[in-house]
């Protein structure tokens, strides 16, 4: 008996299966190559914008392939339908297959792309309070310059030491950026060329004290100091004997001087008999021993300068 609903007319390829075959796998390759220069190269095409274009080549070529395998080797249709913009869409054949992938590629596999605020944190090395350790002065008297490349912004700090850019283009998302930072106050501990965005886009970095900029000039003591011996015809007399007379230099500008410094200026003597020696040597002080000592009492033998020194004092200007 003949069925009252005849058979579809079954739907005839233009090619051999074999020919549906190499297609696939000229496109399968293509993707593979595409999905490889993706995986090697994200961050730059990101960067540049590049990202949503080459992910939907990728999606492109492996449309292609489920498309070519089900209707050219298996041998099987498809269709789908929908509506779009107020407009009806039907499509059958490896056409429904192929746009199928497209759409669930794009909404279901692909991240959303948005633009999105960046908050960078100053801390402190001790768990101190930006504001207990700097004080509020120092945090609104500093600024941050944040550079993405092709931009570059400054940005403020609030009184918690936080900066904020509201907005960042969407392509800058795996770009590391540059942070400078703009203080009298402290610095970045382990500054860096570049720093990832994290991915709550929150960047903490942490702060120390700026050192202190310090200079040096030699000071000097403002007494002449001067020691003789002989110069009487009293053999017995105390001139005759070996006579000592220490000078010292002390910091003049509120800094430290620096040990080992220490020597004789304007250094006057009138024989090998006068010396000098170092006595004290210490930050807060340097001193001289001038010494004379002669044997014949009736000559004169003397040594005198001034002690001079190093200090190293906190530039102020």
């Amino acid at each position: 008996m003949m069925s009252a609903h005849p058979k579809p007319p079954v739907l005839r390829q233009p090619a051999t299966p074999t020919f549906y075959a190499v297609v696939a796998l000229v496109a399968a390759l293509l993707a593979f190559f595409v999905g490889s220069y993706l995986f090697t190269h994200l961050d730059a095409l990101v960067a540049n914008a590049f990202g949503d274009q080459a992910y939907y080549l990728l999606l492109l070529f492996l449309a292609l392939v489920c498309a070519v395998v089900l209707f050219g080797v298996l041998r099987s249709i498809g269709s789908a339908q929908g509506q779009l913009f107020g407009a009806a869409f039907e499509f059958g054949g490896p056409a429904a297959l192929f746009v199928f992938v497209i759409l669930a590629g794009g909404f279901l596999f692909k991240g959303k792309q948005t633009d999105f605020p960046l908050t960078i944190k100053l801390r402190t090395d001790d768990q101190q309070t930006m504001e207990g350790k700097f004080g509020k002065d120092a945090i609104a008297n500093s600024s941050l310059l944040i550079d993405l490349g092709p931009l570059t912004q400054p940005v403020k700090l609030n009184g918690d030491a936080v900066g904020e850019i509201q907005i960042i283009p969407f392509r800058f998302r795996k770009t590391p950026i540059g942070v400078s930072l703009d203080s009298k106050f402290f610095i970045l501990k382990e500054p860096k060329s570049a720093y990832p965005i994290p991915d709550d886009a929150v960047l903490t970095l942490i702060v120390v004290p700026k050192p202190k900029k310090t200079i040096q000039a030699r000071v000097q003591s403002s007494q002449l100091f001067r020691i003789t011996s002989g110069g009487t015809s009293d053999g017995h007399s105390p001139f005759c004997q070996p006579r000592t007379v220490r000078g010292c230099v002390l910091p003049q500008h509120g800094g430290k001087l620096v040990p080992g410094s220490g020597n004789v200026v304007d250094l006057q003597r009138n024989s090998d008999r006068g010396k000098f020696q170092l006595a004290i040597n210490t930050p807060d002080q340097i001193c001289m021993d001038f010494m004379s000592s002669t044997g014949a009492c009736e000559t004169e033998i003397y040594v005198q300068g001034y002690v001079s020194a190093v200090e190293e004092f906190e530039d102020k200007s």
